[in-house]
């Protein structure tokens, strides 16, 4: 039994002294393949340089597209996010007459939306999407209150998740068709992104299996720590040629980080108009539209507050019948109205432990098929 017992730990010896070979040469051979590659890729890159950004980098920007944008990712939206692009839609809607809004004089909890359009050719995929959300849940009728879509909302979570679904795969695919994302790119990027993840799972069972041998004394110290040197040295030179690779297939094109920069920006600008020279602060008018986009970015509460010190004899002074849309905005909490209701239908997906399809996770890329319409059930 010792004599079968030297020999298997003779042969597991050499067996792990190939191994730690063979995953130096892969990684060696895989280094200069990942160097060579590096040489031939001519990164995207911004070629302009903004602080702050006055205008809407696109007139036709959907709240998901500038959100993707931004972000610089055709990624899932979490369900932050699509509440807020929720919201920031039926914002677009209302400027373009497709929808008002009515506020009660009397309790500025009870809004109303009310359907002008329900069919408009010039709407983005997304836009139309959450018309005919909004014209589904108010079957026959024209007229639908905020309180009664929250509730819908939270009590169908199928709906909303397919909702979710089809908003990401048509913004993901209208940016990519406008040229501002290399979907080829995209995926040689997410291919060496994957080579990373399988090195460093290669690496971690190579330095495991070593220092098991060295803990049971199957292999000379010396072997081993020679055998680890050899792995490490190769694997960590592979992984910076691999991610070297990777960065440099940022899929965004020049025109799509431009754009970012932009939103970034006015952003940036949205959040701090207050302190800068009055004779830069657009009209009022203007911030019908900024509005839209400060809702899809999750700071609309805070240009709101930034509005009222700057117009304030305005504020103090309004009412829905001269400025409904503003009006609504800045005397209700509209813009948080759809985040909370789209959380807590995805709370109750969890909860009921449904696997409702695309989920409200971040992970992932955008697909590219095209979006089904989102039915709802009529009773």
């Amino acid at each position: 039994k010792r004599l079968k017992w030297q020999r298997n730990q003779k042969m597991f010896s050499y067996g792990l002294v190939v191994l730690y070979i063979f995953l130096s040469c892969v990684f060696l051979k895989n280094s200069i393949k990942a160097s060579e590659k590096a040489k031939t890729i001519t990164p995207y890159k911004k070629t302009i340089n903004v602080e702050y950004f006055r205008e809407i980098p696109r007139s036709n920007s959907t709240p998901a597209q500038s959100v993707m944008i931004l972000k610089k990712s055709l990624n899932f939206f979490t369900s932050l996010e699509i509440g807020q692009i929720f919201s920031a839609t039926l914002l677009d809607l209302s400027l373009k007459k497709c929808i008002e809004f009515e506020v009660s004089p009397t309790d500025k909890k009870d809004i109303k939306i009310k359907i002008l359009k329900k069919y408009e050719d010039n709407l983005e995929t997304s836009e139309k999407l959450i018309l005919d959300f909004i014209i589904n849940v108010a079957k026959e009728q024209d007229v639908i209150t905020v309180k009664e879509l929250r509730k819908y909302m939270k009590k169908a979570p199928t709906k909303i998740s397919k909702l979710k679904e089809n908003i990401e795969k048509s913004s993901a695919s209208e940016i990519t068709n406008m040229k501002l994302y290399d979907e080829q790119r995209a995926k040689e990027k997410l291919e060496y992104e994957t080579k990373s993840i399988a090195f460093i799972v290669f690496i971690l069972l190579a330095v495991g299996m070593g220092s098991l041998c060295l803990l049971n004394y199957v292999l000379s110290p010396k072997i081993v720590l020679y055998g680890l040197l050899a792995i490490a040295t190769t694997g960590t030179i592979n992984l910076i040629f691999v991610g070297k690779v990777a960065k440099k297939l940022q899929p965004f094109t020049d025109e799509g980080i431009n754009e970012s920069e932009q939103w970034k920006g006015l952003k940036k600008f949205m959040e701090n108009f207050s302190m800068l020279d009055k004779r830069e602060i657009p009209e009022l008018a203007l911030w019908e539209h900024y509005l839209v986009y400060a809702t899809a970015f999750g700071i609309a509460d805070k240009v709101i507050k930034q509005l009222k010190i700057v117009y304030k004899d305005l504020y103090d002074n309004m009412d829905m019948n001269n400025y409904g849309y503003m009006y609504l905005m800045m005397h209700t909490d509209f813009s948080s109205n759809f985040s909370h209701a789209i959380s807590s239908s995805y709370s109750s997906t969890l909860s009921s432990g449904s696997g409702s399809g695309g989920g409200f996770s971040g992970g992932g890329g955008g697909g590219r098929r095209r979006p089904e319409a989102v039915a709802v059930d009529s009773h």
